[in-house]
């Protein structure tokens, strides 16, 4: 029939009245139900009752389903007339009262209220039926057991804890499912509990467990690494995790956990190792023996001892072959902080720390420093400088140097106005009118820059060790070159130091006022600039000129020469040669694409050769004569490229894999190594949500929690039915 489309919309469709049937067989033909009234009223659908010929009731769908009961009409022309608005009016005409035919309007008819209300229904149902159907979509492949609604919460459940959620947000989807028409008798509240949810987790977390203990299974070569992290109420824990490669590329896979009770020594360390990644990876102690290539730790004496720590006893009674690394990314950054023994440095440091300080307590501050900035710079707030992690200063220095000019000019008003905020403003003021300090300023940020991408390169998920040893080259290469007594200064990296030296040029950073002295001017207003002497162990303070100003750069362009100097060789010195390391680059694309002498470099194939034959051979992982005789296979590889890539090609052919064996276990070997524990600081930093032990009750499901979070799984993948499984069998 005409109404049971229900995407359909209802057009109200009336006889003219010219038209009408007139005279009394006319009328009575007009009231027999004609099958071209389905067209012209398609929300009349006629009751159809048996042994009955003809229908003689209809019922109107817009009005039934507004009404919540069935509108019957009889099936005659005049009813369904008069229901849809037609009526007669008494109209004054020529002075006699006549009866004209008129149509109500949607204001006057209910009936064509209740249409339109109908229509806007059919609409959202429509689009509601396209949003179930992109749903249900990523479920299709999980829902095949019969209790689809289970299903459904293991689903809700995994995406709530892989982004980091609390269980407690569960309840809030009920809201968006139910609109799409996924009306699922255990979303309402009587049916569930944040227990039940946590149980469903724990299934889901045994399905990870067993994952990882059949990846590690089927890995050739392990690494692990450690981090111990203490927590907001003091209590201590040590985070593992496995590294094994898949399709040539490394994937971290997280162990676990654990709260230390009492100190941290090197021989619990231990044992903690070997009973997780027993326990929970599944390796018997032949396993670890024969597997584990690699321990990276930081570099405190528990972890990395020459005598009795971590490494050291793990290499003595349990992993023979494995090598241990201190963490690339903390060695990295325990080099930089050498900068901080610099008089200068620890002036900027200073600096941005009391800047940060002044504004970012006082909203009344944050308000006039935001105002005063306007047309000056852009008023954002400044960083704070977080020297416990990597190389959190160039941030604060970059940002300090952006909005200078209209820090130094909201502090040199508040410097003149009375009250409270005077005498800080004042000392602040003497700290940003010093043009050396400034100078440092912009100076040391193509170091701070060079620094940071290095960090950024130790901390990546796919770097390897040659690679990084490469970039840490460069960098050494690189700082040297914009720091150099010949070229240095002169690149485009030193934009905010050229804009120090511009003085005096239009809309330049740097000024001298009518006196010949050194100014910022912001506003009209002329900021004095000084140079502090210490004579005698008073601090003085001198205006700058022209003349003294040129020393004064010079001055600091030997200051900040000598900070890279001993940055340079401070990292050189955390970095000693590494033989065993540097023998795996035969397996790089780097080690073959930048050799020159190729009679060279066979002499230096074999030498590295015999380094990993020392370390692993013993172990028979590596036959280095048959790896010498492989070496024609690629000494003058055709496929250069990213790492990966590279063996990736070279897996594709049957014949190289099988002539290359030994070297593509070398290459397996050399891309399962780690730089140290950046995943660990990874996790610990990014899971603030851990900190709340009430909202996620983590006193009892910490490690499900952190499994879920850390494994990212998605819907698309996830085998639920497995976790249904093991749910079902703890149930009963």
């Amino acid at each position: 029939m005409a109404g049971s489309s229900s995407s359909s919309q209802y057009v109200v469709s009336v006889f003219d009245g010219n038209n009408h049937p007139s005279g009394k067989g006319q009328w009575d033909i007009g009231r027999t139900f004609k099958i071209d009234w389905i067209t012209k009223f398609p929300f009349i659908e006629p009751l159809i009752i048996e042994d009955e010929e003809e229908p003689k009731f209809a019922t109107c769908i817009p009005c039934s389903w507004k009404l919540g009961n069935q509108v019957k009409l009889q099936l005659k022309l005049d009813t369904i007339e008069k229901h849809v608005g037609k009526m007669y009016e008494k109209v004054e005409v020529e002075g006699k009262m006549e009866n004209i035919l008129r149509w109500k309007t949607k204001d006057e008819c209910r009936h064509l209220q209740n249409v339109d209300a109908y229509n806007s229904h059919l609409l959202l149902l429509e689009q509601s039926n396209e949003n179930k159907r992109s749903f249900m979509h990523l479920f299709e492949r999980k829902l095949k057991s019969d209790n689809e609604a289970i299903l459904m919460q293991f689903s809700i459940v995994l995406h709530i804890l892989s982004i980091g959620k609390p269980m407690s947000d569960y309840p809030k989807w009920r809201v968006p499912l139910n609109f799409i028409g996924l009306r699922i008798q255990s979303f309402s509240t009587q049916y569930w509990t944040e227990s039940s949810g946590w149980e469903f987790a724990k299934a889901m977390g045994e399905v990870i467990k067993s994952n990882l203990k059949i990846s590690l299974s089927n890995a050739t070569f392990i690494s692990i690494s450690l981090d111990e992290v203490t927590a907001r109420d003091c209590t201590s824990w040590v985070c593992i995790h496995a590294y094994i490669v898949e399709n040539y590329v490394r994937k971290a896979k997280f162990i676990g956990a654990f709260q230390l009770k009492g100190s941290a020594t090197s021989n619990l360390l231990v044992q903690l190792v070997l009973d997780s990644i027993s326990n929970i990876g599944g390796m018997s102690i032949s396993d670890i023996n024969q597997k584990i290539v690699c321990i990276g730790v930081d570099g405190c004496s528990v972890m990395h001892g020459l005598r009795n720590g971590l490494c050291v006893q793990l290499q003595q009674n349990y992993t023979p072959y494995a090598l241990g690394i201190h963490c690339m990314s903390h060695r990295t950054n325990l080099a930089f902080k050498i900068v901080s023994e610099f008089v200068f440095v620890q002036k900027v440091e200073d600096l941005v720390h009391q800047a940060y300080a002044f504004f970012s307590k006082s909203p009344k501050r944050i308000k006039e420093f935001k105002c005063f900035s306007d047309g000056i710079s852009k008023g954002r707030k400044l960083k704070k400088n977080i020297d416990t992690r990597w190389i959190s200063l160039i941030g604060p220095v970059e940002r300090l140097f952006e909005e200078y000019k209209s820090v130094i000019g909201v502090v040199n008003i508040m410097s003149l106005s009375k009250g409270i905020q005077k005498g800080k403003a004042h000392t602040l003021l003497q700290m940003l009118s010093d043009v050396e300090t400034l100078l440092y300023l912009g100076g040391m940020l193509p170091l701070l820059r060079e620094m940071n991408n290095l960090i950024k390169v130790s901390q990546s998920r796919d770097i390897y060790v040659m690679e990084y040893a490469v970039a840490r080259k460069l960098t050494c290469m690189r700082l040297e070159t914009l720091y150099s007594e010949t070229s240095g200064f002169d690149s485009q990296e030193f934009i905010e130091w050229e804009s120090l030296l511009q003085v005096g040029v239009e809309d330049s950073f740097l000024q001298y006022n009518k006196k010949g002295w050194l100014c910022i001017f912001v506003k009209d207003k002329q900021i004095p600039l000084y140079v502090s002497r210490k004579s005698q162990g008073v601090c003085i303070r001198k205006k700058v000129n022209q003349t003294f100003f040129s020393i004064l750069v010079d001055s600091v362009k030997q200051g900040l020469r000598s900070i890279c100097n001993k940055l340079t060789s401070e990292i050189r010195e955390r970095f000693p040669r590494d033989e065993l390391l540097e023998a795996m680059a035969i397996v790089h694309p780097l080690y073959w694409n930048h050799a020159k002498d190729k009679s060279l470099l066979t002499n230096d194939f074999k030498s590295k050769v015999q380094v990993l034959s020392d370390h692993f051979g013993k172990n028979a992982y590596l036959g280095d004569r048959i790896l010498e005789g492989q070496f024609d296979f690629v000494k003058d590889p055709s496929n250069s490229g990213a790492m990966t890539k590279l063996w990736k090609k070279l897996d594709i052919s049957p014949f190289l894999k099988e002539s290359m064996s030994e070297y593509f276990k070398v290459a397996n070997l050399c891309l399962t190594m780690i730089l140290g524990s950046v995943e660990d600081e990874r996790l610990w930093s990014s899971l603030t949500f851990i900190r709340n032990a009430t909202r996620n009750r983590l006193n009892k499901n910490l490690d499900t929690c952190l499994r879920l979070f850390v494994s990212k799984s998605d819907l698309e993948t996830f085998p639920f039915e497995e976790a249904y499984v093991i749910w079902k069998s703890q149930c009963q």
